[in-house]
């Protein structure tokens, strides 16, 4: 044993011997870095310029990586949602106490809409979570493999809400009426306008003609939800590598799941004889979208280091298949004293009726591109932060509030407020009809994250 350990020994001395010999240069600094250079690692570093090296006692002389794992904090704006019809208006009470058929209703000169025809929210900063392990496959480093998934927390904001208690002042919510004229005189005059065209259905301050008199109680609110997450995974090329600068060509699978929904969400009320103003009716829609891509896809990811700093670019392209769904769901209850029986619950609330309700699908052809800067600072050979901008787009996605119809026949539908708890039969068009308008989709935003390797 001690005979071959000296072997060993001198073999390795002399072969250091000659190397140095053949050296055109002597300079033990310069010779030191290129011993100590990455060939291989997820970034190229030349020598070690950490400024944590001193302070934990490491260097890249210690460690050569061959995996690493990012984790990024995401900070994001979507593009908003949009709802591109009217949905809440509000009006005066006729001083003379004479109601006409349209009020509140699209066209009417005293309407004001207060909600639709816009964006579904505000835009806000969302905040998710990336994760990222990767790792070269052979020594070289010429060949890996890469997964990464991030994912957006629910979000749930209250888009819009207003309750109106004051008696001169209407409350509604507008629509098409597309039944036959004369096919609807059986249809509660207390919360729709008797014509056929621009109508509304009448929440708060009401007409003439219930038995209970004008409803003076009403509320709106709208609320949406928004669900966003990914996943990929991709084969790693090492197109170039040096002292400063690697590009990698990336090719692999990419998976991205967009839910939304949409939820309007209403209440009407009326001042009953000694008893005074009561809750009646309440209704409510469901509008939900599910976005769901597969496609492969191909990219480029370049870097280069500078010592302590260093700077990346990455793009990747994906194609096709987008899988798209559309959910309506609607339902009322009736929430009049004990003593006024037959009136219950049942589907079908205002824009969700038995003519749309259900779930649809289809496949849709899309491409994502997705784009990523960073810059950031070698802490120590394994470990970097770094802080940077994504963009990320989905050409074909179906979205909640572009799948509302605001034409509805008024003869099909048995929801309270309008024909409480007596579905009649479909006179004319069956309408709302179920919808698939597509528009995009982008999310862009900052990333802070942390990589460590090994």
């Amino acid at each position: 044993m001690k005979k071959r350990w000296v072997g060993s020994l001198a073999a390795l001395v002399f072969s250091g011997g000659f190397a140095a010999a053949q050296m055109p240069e002597t300079n033990p600094a310069r010779a030191a870095g290129e011993a100590t250079t990455f060939q291989g690692a997820p970034y190229a570093v030349s020598d070690d310029h950490s400024p944590l090296r001193g302070l934990f006692g490491m260097g890249s002389e210690t460690c050569q990586p061959r995996v690493w794992g990012d984790f990024d904090y995401l900070l994001w704006k979507f593009k908003q949602a949009q709802v591109p019809v009217p949905l809440v208006t509000t009006s005066t009470t006729p001083a003379d106490g004479v109601f006409p058929a349209d009020l509140g209703a699209i066209g009417n000169p005293s309407t004001r809409l207060l909600y639709g025809n816009t964006d579904l929210s505000s835009p806000t900063w969302e905040s998710g979570f990336r994760l990222t392990l990767g790792g070269w496959l052979d020594s070289e480093r010429h060949i890996g493999i890469e997964g990464s998934g991030f994912i957006f927390s629910n979000t749930s904001p209250t888009d819009f809400s207003t309750t109106q208690n004051d008696p001169t002042k209407i409350l509604a919510i507008p629509f098409v009426n597309t039944a036959p004229a004369g096919s609807f005189n059986n249809i509660n005059p207390v919360n729709v306008g008797a014509q056929t065209g621009n109508n509304a259905f009448l929440l708060a301050g009401g007409s003439v003609g219930s038995p209970f008199g004008p409803p003076n109680v009403g509320s709106v609110s709208i609320t949406s939800t928004t669900s966003f997450w990914g996943a990929e995974i991709n084969g790693l090329i090492n197109l170039y590598r040096d002292n400063r600068t690697q590009i990698n060509f990336l090719a692999g699978f990419r998976y991205l799941d967009l839910q939304e929904d949409l939820y309007i969400n209403a209440t009407t009320g009326v001042n009953l004889p000694f008893i005074g103003p009561n809750e009646t009716s309440r209704f409510s829609d469901q509008f939900g979208t599910r976005n769901q891509f597969y496609g492969g896809q191909l990219g480029l990811r370049a870097e280069w280091t500078n010592g302590t700093f260093f700077a990346s670019a990455m793009g990747k392209v994906a194609l096709g298949v987008n899988h798209e769904e559309v959910t309506v769901n609607g339902s009322y209850v009736d929430l009049l004293p004990t003593f006024y029986t037959g009136f219950g619950a049942g589907p079908g609330g205002l824009f969700a009726q038995r003519t749309n309700i259900g779930t649809t699908y289809r496949n849709q052809f899309a491409v994502t591109p997705e784009a990523e800067l960073r810059v950031g600072i070698n802490l120590l050979t394994n470990l970097r932060i770094f802080a940077g901008y994504d963009f990320l787009y989905l050409s074909n996605v179906v979205r909640p509030g572009n799948q509302i119809d605001p034409h509805i026949n008024v003869t099909g539908m048995g929801s309270s407020p309008i024909n409480p708890g007596f579905p009649g039969p479909l006179v004319g068009a069956a309408q709302p009809a179920s919808q698939f308008n597509q528009t995009n989709f982008w999310a862009q935003g900052i990333t802070f994250g942390i990589q460590i390797s090994y």
